[in-house]
């Protein structure tokens, strides 16, 4: 009887090894495709009309009808940025691109609705 648990064990945790193999492929294969992050090279700027001074009079749309001005982190206002992490991503200080927490959480949701697409499987085909 007691190998019965043992066996489950085993299996359990080759289904969350196998689970997280598959979603870190998942993620190298996604980043590979789309490629870095574009941080501006080539981009189209939107023409603006600016004074002596270098204060904006009129911003014009690009091509594509997109309002793309030039700025730096410092030219925005830090209550902005604050509340721009604060509500996309929490621990953007804390990791390198990729919040492990984050990935620990879609990983433990796709363990869970295998699980429960199993379990619909078990109750279609005992009700048949």
């Amino acid at each position: 009887m007691v190998r019965a648990p043992r066996r489950l064990l085993r299996i359990a945790l080759a289904a969350v090894a196998a689970t997280a193999s598959v979603a870190a492929a998942t993620v190298a294969t996604s980043v590979a495709v789309i490629g870095p992050v574009p941080l501006g090279e080539g981009l189209e700027f939107s023409t603006a009309v600016v004074d002596r001074g270098g204060k904006l009079l009129r911003p014009y749309t690009t091509n594509d009808g997109r309002w793309r001005l030039p700025v730096r982190p410092e030219g925005v206002d830090q209550r902005y940025l604050d509340l721009l992490i604060a509500y996309e991503d929490k621990h953007f200080y804390e990791h390198f691109g990729v919040d492990p927490f984050a990935l620990q959480i879609i990983i433990g949701a796709l363990i869970l609705l295998s699980v429960g697409i199993d379990q619909v499987r078990v109750r279609r085909r005992n009700a048949a």
